[in-house]
């Protein structure tokens, strides 16, 4: 199990997906802090996917993230799920898997954070 927080620090940026996230680190507009697994690049970049995925929306964020496809907007339009502070999102994989790159993370507002916690399959 490993277990991350991402703070998107500029909304104007893209939306990102977390298989690039955990495997960089950062990305324009985004922070990615380890619980202390070391780098999650390694483990990821040859597996791209895992079995168990959770999101959460801070309970200290004040406003809405968004979970979606690559289309995912801040601004109204394409959302995919909207997780208001405190919120959890939880995807079994489990005989299949889920794949990272398919996962995109926006917010309606700076300094929004996200917990993410994955199991590899």
């Amino acid at each position: 199990m490993a277990c991350v927080t991402i703070t998107i620090t500029d909304t104007t940026q893209p939306a990102q997906n977390l298989l690039t996230l955990l495997q960089k680190g950062s990305a324009p507009g985004y922070t990615v802090q380890s619980s202390g697994q070391g780098s999650l690049g390694a483990s990821l970049s040859t597996i791209g996917e895992v079995s168990y995925l959770s999101i959460q929306s801070s309970p200290r964020n004040s406003n809405t993230v968004y979970k979606g496809d690559e289309n995912v907007k801040n601004n109204g339009t394409w959302q995919g799920k909207e997780m208001q502070p405190g919120d959890v999102d939880v995807q079994q994989g489990y005989p299949r898997a889920i794949y990272l790159g398919e996962v995109f993370l926006a917010a309606a507002a700076n300094g929004a954070i996200i917990n993410v916690e994955y199991h590899l399959s």
